[in-house]
């Protein structure tokens, strides 16, 4: 059966094989959803350009994530978590420092990416 077959790859047993109709090892990558919802918010996530060396912002007048677009998925995935702590720190006036919301933002773009897998 399947999920024995997954166990015993992931023990590193025997040759990988196509096991594409009956399940996959890991389910699929993540995706930067277009908007999120923290408390009663809604905050829409967009990818747009914004100032050099700038990776993303939140603005909590507009509820809106930035995201400023790169050829490198997981730096727009770790900026995305990064201002999902930001929303987070404002909403509940936390007041934590940037070293701080810069590690969460790092730590859950981590423990996401081993949830899908990678």
């Amino acid at each position: 059966d399947c999920e024995r077959e997954i166990l015993h790859l992931r023990r590193g047993g025997g040759e990988m094989r196509d096991l594409t109709g009956c399940c996959t090892p890991y389910p699929n990558t993540f995706q930067i959803p277009s908007y999120i919802r923290v408390g009663g918010h809604v905050i829409t996530v967009v990818r747009k350009q914004l100032d050099q060396n700038v990776f993303g912002t939140f603005d909590p007048e507009t509820m809106e994530i930035a995201i400023n677009p790169s050829s490198v998925a997981s730096i727009e995935e770790e900026t995305f978590w990064h201002e999902v702590v930001e929303v987070l720190n404002c909403l509940t006036e936390a007041g934590l420092e940037h070293k701080s919301i810069q590690s969460m933002g790092v730590f859950l773009h981590q423990i996401i990416n081993s949830c899908y897998g990678e």
